[in-house]
């Protein structure tokens, strides 16, 4: 089995740890090299050039912002469009994001050379670290033009479903950073690292982009084939990605800021320990991204049972994860913080930050996995609100709590948000605007019929009289669809109020109470020997029908698209 159809096909878990770990692996490298350059600069140098760099990092992320954007929406574009879209569409698509991503990725560059001293004077950097935190920004920014092209086709590979041969690039640059860092640092300083990053970029560009015009492109480029609706999907999906990677970025520099004012010291020890819970958090993004294209992909696929299955199982391994993860932070504090400085007021700053800060890890992980299930289907406005919601949170916390009580502002603030955070995303992350909504309050209801024309979305009915979630369940059993997935709330908004999950075959069978309401989520499709509903779909009686197989090659004659109106007059019967 391909590597792609095992997201569709097969036992959940075992589907998603594959495809995820190569993922996790990737993040955690690319993120490890980003901790080694801290690490060797750190031990190498001293806490000022490792302020200096800290403080450019941060204001080189108001431009990365934007190559994260791209990459997470270009991604899920190709993840939800890899099960249906021909050869030659895909060709197109990626083209289109190749192209938008280069003319953005050199705008960005020119921007940020004229712009970055200023930024830095903004978060009050340090006169003695400012020349110093320039030089290395615009070294970096000299890398950006193949940066994002190199991260772009790395999350369209990943979204073909292929996250084997990314992972082998990232740890090929990885490694190729680390060394050019140890031979460059000690002769150039911060000079040398930013540009052993930059080269490794270049590098990695130039492989991925031949990669991905080897493996899924079957042509070569056109301007023919820039189109104005493939710039309409890639802004439309990368637009909210790039709000929330710009929204993550003014929280960092704000904090930066706050920070200026408490000395060389505190900004080092933030930035280990920032540096240091990222490299331990980065397999929970991983499993997260790879859960957003597991369900962008079987949501396309519509097969909403295995998203809801797969969002299961993801709750259960990122709690076990981040219970491992807070574990470390506490206990091995002191050792990890000394891999990175010698200072020990700067270690004292960092062991202080990661141990409190850590417990928020928790509602982290969980908030995350809320929001891929807002962003694996397309629900971006959504997605955004829940993670500008918790953003927005922790920045005003910041801003009271760390000039009233200093550095522990830091940690109190992400004490607040984080629980918030995660218990809004929670509330965002099943929205019932996309359900079917039925009334079957004393009146006649078909829900076969209901649940056969939902197109894949889930149908919540609304019972009373003689019609009971048991009723429904039962000709929803008799018609063969007895495995759909099933929901069930008895006396809601009373203090008697339960929720029930079970199949509709098991619920056939169960007495609920009358104030009850029933939600079916997956619908398991009659088997098809061609597109179309069978003949005995139907309810015709003796009426004479044309057949599926006219039907179906009438609807292929037709070419209907999802956003077209087609009237059927006689439903085939004449």
């Amino acid at each position: 089995m391909n590597e792609e159809n095992s997201l569709l096909t097969g036992a959940v878990r075992p589907a998603l740890l594959r495809y995820a770990l190569p993922i996790i692996l990737s993040m955690v490298a690319t993120q490890f090299y980003a901790v080694a350059d801290t690490m060797i600069i750190g031990l190498r140098l001293d806490a000022d050039a490792l302020a200096a760099v800290s403080n450019a990092s941060t204001m080189l992320m108001i431009f990365l912002f934007i190559s994260g954007g791209m990459e997470l929406g270009g991604g899920l574009l190709v993840a939800a469009g890899k099960p249906t879209a021909t050869k030659h569409e895909m060709t197109e698509l990626l083209y289109n994001l190749l192209f938008v991503d280069e003319i953005i990725a050199l705008l960005t560059t020119a921007v940020g050379f004229v712009t970055l001293p200023a930024l830095l004077r903004l978060i009050n950097t340090p006169a003695e670290i400012l020349d110093t935190a320039v030089l290395y920004g615009h070294i970096y920014l000299l890398g950006l033009p193949f940066l994002m092209p190199y991260d772009l086709s790395k999350e369209c590979v990943m979204g073909c479903g292929d996250s084997k041969t990314p992972l082998k690039v990232i740890v090929a640059t990885s490694v190729m950073n680390i060394v050019l860092d140890l031979v460059l640092v000690g002769p150039f300083g911060v000079a040398g690292a930013a540009a052993a990053t930059a080269a490794a970029q270049v590098a990695g560009a130039v492989y991925m982009v031949a990669f991905l015009r080897r493996t899924q492109m079957d042509a070569a480029f056109s301007p023919r084939m820039l189109k104005a609706r493939y710039a309409r999907d890639i802004f439309r999906l990368s637009a909210p990605n790039s709000v929330q990677q710009a929204s993550g970025t003014i929280i960092t520099t704000v904090k930066q800021g706050l920070l200026g004012g408490l000395g060389v010291e505190a900004i080092a020890g933030f930035s280990c320990a920032g540096k240091l819970s990222s490299l331990l958090m980065m397999p929970v993004f991983g499993f997260v991204q790879s859960t957003v294209f597991f369900i962008a992909q079987n949501t396309a696929a519509l097969q909403p049972g295995r998203v809801k299955e797969g969002l299961r199982e993801g709750r259960r391994i990122l709690l076990v994860y981040s219970l491992g993860v807070v574990a470390v932070c506490i206990g091995l504090r002191g050792p990890l913080l000394r891999l990175f400085t010698t200072d020990p007021a700067a270690a004292s700053y960092g062991c202080t930050m990661l141990a409190f800060e850590s417990v928020t890890y928790l509602f982290v992980a969980q908030k995350h996995l809320f929001e891929a299930r807002l962003r694996g289907a397309q629900k971006m406005g959504l997605y955004l609100a829940s993670n500008l919601g918790q953003i927005a949170l922790n920045l005003l916390a910041c801003v009271i709590l760390v000039p009233r009580i200093g550095f522990a502002g830091f940690w109190m603030s992400s004490w607040i948000s984080a629980p918030i955070g995660m218990l809004l995303a929670a509330a965002l992350g099943r929205p019932w605007q996309d359900w079917n909504l039925v009334s079957a309050h004393g009146r006649a209801c078909d829900p076969v019929a209901e649940c056969l024309t939902a197109g894949g979305k889930p149908v919540f009915f609304l019972t009373g009289g003689a019609e009971t979630p048991a009723s429904l369940c039962g000709r929803l059993a008799a018609a063969g669809l007895g495995d759909a997935h099933v929901l069930v709330g008895e006396e809601l908004g009373r203090a008697e109020e339960k929720i029930l999950f079970g199949t509709a075959q098991e619920f056939a069978q169960k007495q609920f109470a009358s104030l009850s309401v029933l939600l079916v989520e997956h619908l398991p499709q009659p088997p098809r020997r061609v597109p179309g509903f069978p003949d005995e779909a139907f309810h015709r009686g003796e009426v004479p029908m044309t057949k599926q197989e006219v039907r179906a090659a009438v609807l292929a004659k037709l070419a209907v698209r999802p956003e077209d109106i087609l009237w059927d007059v006689g439903a085939g019967t004449g």
